[in-house]
């Protein structure tokens, strides 16, 4: 039973570290949205509007983002898990939010992009708790949490030095 808890106590911090980074890659891609916008159109006087209303929705979509993510990563392990993760998670929400009316397809780029982002964070903050490097904040804590429990013993977080 202590194993159970164990594991479900880091993919919890999993999950709570990518809906951080999921809040924050959220806020900055609908920031560069609204900027690419405001500069088609030709109205600057916009843009501090555009943005003050759009970066919340950035971080309220981008939070579970994340959560669903690192918690997808963190069972599935390793940088390729945390990649697949990433866009999983982030394609998930990003459906569920941004749906197709009376049963057409959501829009791609409303889709398609976002989970692109999320599984390219997903995967370097994955090769950076393999290798326990300390530059992403919350990086050596999850990976120091996910070795000292029984998910470092998991396929995906499995990690055997190169040999020369």
């Amino acid at each position: 039973m202590k194993r159970a808890t164990a594991v479900i106590s880091v993919l919890f911090r999993c999950g709570i570290v990518g809906g951080f980074y999921g809040a924050v890659l959220g806020a900055i891609y609908v920031g560069l949205l609204g900027i690419s916008g405001v500069l088609r159109a030709g109205e600057p006087e916009y843009g501090v509007d555009f943005i003050a209303v759009a970066l919340p929705f950035g971080i309220l979509f981008g939070f579970p983002a994340g959560f669903i993510s690192g918690v997808l990563g963190g069972s599935l392990g390793g940088p390729i898990g945390y990649g697949i993760g990433g866009f999983i998670g982030t394609g998930a929400t990003m459906v569920l939010c941004f749906g197709g009316a009376d049963g057409l397809p959501p829009p791609m780029p409303f889709v398609i992009y976002p989970s692109i982002w999320g599984a390219a964070f997903g995967l370097v903050l994955g090769l950076h708790i393999r290798r326990r490097v300390p530059v992403l904040p919350g990086a050596k804590w999850l990976a120091v949490s996910i070795y000292s429990s029984p998910l470092g013993g998991w396929l995906g977080w499995q990690h055997r030095p190169f040999e020369r």
